[in-house]
């Protein structure tokens, strides 16, 4: 068996290493690019993303092992030691020397990994408390861990590697004034790090906007825009006066080509906009009476796609790039019911789980950690013509 996984991981690391080097160029087309691009698709929008895409199949973060799941589906560490215990290890040294193991003292939530260019990367914050978070980096053809990046800060909100580039956010700090009020840091905004030069660039300072950054969520990039939802004060507001008429939700976008930042909320037409992912290289959101939209991915050229029955408020509404997706989560399992652009019912299909927060996920499957620690895949092939998908226990972590 040790023989087998063996060469599955030697097999894995020959397709990484005869990729072809045209995908060192950036592209600037305004679409997704995969092999670039941050995979949105995968994206948690509270913390980001265990699970990416790669050359072959995909790659899963869970108890700082790295696990690499094949086309057919089969799951095991990403390691080619032939020695290796992996995940297995009892003696806390050998098991930090496996090289599907990665550095860090996490919480669950704080497991992120992100594909790009035939790596994968992560925070380590191992060393926090004296030296902040380091960007590291594994390069897949060759398993080696080299660091990228120190970022000299306690804690980030968001973080996305798109286009050559680190976009992230760092968390609020907050103070106590001399009358016991509790305000914000005002040094707080969101930064590219360019990960061949490793210039740090401000590309969203509110400040200049005479704005306080509370917390960042839900980053994400699609072609030439950086995406992120953001919480914000006035300048010297409170942070507890919770009444206050000075806070303020909205998503933002970043505009990588123009070097601008501004709000999408404000922005795109309707009120109090809610927005749902992407479709056919364009933005959709909800707003008004039960009414889907779609704008251009800078929030200009709105144009309403069709009116929804009132009977789905409340479903998370999102789109694969397919299909805009109502899932019904009130009851287990989940269903999705899909429509095309104009508000035409596809199907309703019940879900093996309830798939919540929302995820596209791409256009093969949907992979997910259940609660029982169970990893489980269901293809997609047949979601727009089967009243009911199954589920396949792809690895079990207990």
């Amino acid at each position: 068996m040790k023989k087998l996984l063996l060469l599955n991981v030697l097999l894995v690391l020959l397709i990484i290493s005869g990729c072809s080097d045209t995908e060192k160029i950036i592209s600037d087309k305004n679409t997704f690019v995969a092999g670039q691009d941050n995979q949105y698709m995968y994206e948690d929008v509270w913390y980001g993303s265990t699970l990416q895409r790669g050359d072959g199949g995909y790659y899963f973060l869970k108890d700082n092992f790295i696990y690499f799941i094949d086309k057919d589906m089969s799951v095991y560490p990403l390691c080619n030691k032939s020695d290796c215990l992996h995940n297995k290890e009892i003696d806390e040294d050998e098991k930090h020397s496996c090289n599907a193991y990665i550095e860090g003292d996490f919480l669950p939530a704080e497991q992120v990994i992100q594909y790009y260019n035939n790596s994968i990367y992560y925070m380590d914050n191992s060393k926090i408390e004296k030296e902040g978070l380091y960007l590291k980096r594994i390069d897949l053809s060759a398993q080696q861990t080299e660091t990228v990046y120190n970022i000299k800060a306690m804690s980030i909100d968001q973080w996305i590697i798109h286009r050559n580039y680190l976009y992230y956010a760092l968390s609020s700090v907050t103070t106590t004034d001399e009358k016991g009020r509790e305000r914000a840091t005002e040094d707080c905004s969101i930064y590219s790090l360019n990960l061949e030069d490793k210039s740090v660039k401000t590309v969203a300072d509110f400040n200049s906007k005479g704005l306080i950054l509370q917390q960042t969520l839900n980053m994400q990039a699609y072609g030439n825009y950086v995406y992120f939802d953001c919480s914000t004060v006035k300048k010297g507001t409170g942070i507890l006066d919770a009444n206050n008429e000075s806070f303020n939700d909205s998503r933002y976008v970043y505009d990588i080509k123009n070097d601008e930042f501004y709000s999408l909320t404000q922005k795109v037409k309707g009120d109090t906009p809610t927005f749902c992912g992407y479709f056919k290289d364009k933005l959709i959101y909800l707003s008004g009476d039960n009414c889907i939209y779609t704008c251009n991915l800078n929030g200009e050229n709105t144009t309403k796609l069709f009116d929804y029955d009132k009977k789905y408020n409340g479903y998370n509404i999102f789109s694969d790039g397919n299909y805009i997706i109502f899932e019904e989560i009130e009851k287990a399992p989940g269903v999705y019911i899909l429509f095309d652009k104009k508000g035409k019912l596809i199907n309703k299909v019940k879900m093996p789980f309830i798939v919540d927060p929302q995820l596209p996920y791409d256009d093969e499957y949907i992979i997910r950690l259940t609660e029982d620690d169970k990893l489980q895949a269901v293809s997609k092939k047949d979601i727009a013509t089967k009243k009911k998908l199954t589920s396949k226990i792809i690895y079990e972590f207990s």
